[in-house]
């Protein structure tokens, strides 16, 4: 029977509105709903044209959760798993970190780019990801080893050495050389230098390393 397409790509629809109408070839005219929420991707079909059951109407693609796909090295795939978690991000929404999932880990290597093909489900229930865009992801990796970490502003440089200042008593700080090791966010691991019970200076640090650099190297005058 003839066809009436209520809305065109690109339309956000929601499950259960009415896509097109069609009209039977006993007269009467039917309403095609949508099963799921989501957008329409494409429309095959033009206002008059002929249909059947087998014949494709329309796309629709839920963007409540959208799938990307990212490139992983042979050296990292080692630490990459089903299920793990990630964070993605993308250029047009700076700071931004959306929520994801691994869900695919490709067999092979690809020639071109000796990288290993990952799938990732993102939660996009606001919205904002669109279909094509091109975004990076963080694999949050997770082990049963505890680590000694603490904030980046804690951590500076004197003397092309990494320090940190741990508090001594209330008014006295001593400076650590320390060793960094991964980097979590806004953490960074200490794998030595500092004792865990310590209290590192997280604030204030830079005056305290300027402070000490006077200290070091005196205050340019001779006697």
């Amino acid at each position: 029977g003839g066809l009436a397409v209520a809305d065109g790509g690109g339309t956000t629809v929601e499950k259960g509105k009415p896509l097109l109408t069609v009209r039977k070839s006993d007269g009467t005219s039917q309403d095609i709903l949508s099963d799921i929420p989501g957008v329409i991707l494409s429309v095959y079909v033009k206002q008059g044209d002929h249909v059947d059951r087998l014949k494709s109407l329309m796309s629709i693609v839920n963007i409540d959760k959208l799938r990307v796909t990212v490139d992983v090295y042979e050296k990292d795939i080692s630490f990459v798993e089903v299920g793990q978690k990630a964070q993605i991000e993308s250029i047009g929404f700076p700071g931004k970190k959306f929520a994801g999932e691994v869900v695919y880990i490709s067999p092979q290597v690809e020639e071109d780019s000796q990288a290993i093909k990952v799938r990732i489900d993102v939660d996009n229930s606001e919205h904002l990801l669109r279909l094509g865009m091109f975004v990076s992801a963080e694999l949050i990796y997770g082990s049963d080893k505890k680590v000694l970490a603490v904030p980046q502003s804690a951590v500076q440089e004197l003397n092309g050495e990494d320090i940190v200042f741990v508090m001594e008593d209330k008014n006295r700080f001593a400076l650590r050389e320390v060793t960094l090791g991964q980097s979590f966010g806004d953490y960074v691991e200490i794998k030595n230098g500092v004792q865990e019970d310590e209290q590192v200076v997280t604030q204030g640090s830079f005056s305290l390393k300027s402070e000490q650099a006077k200290e070091s190297f005196g205050d340019g005058h001779g006697h």
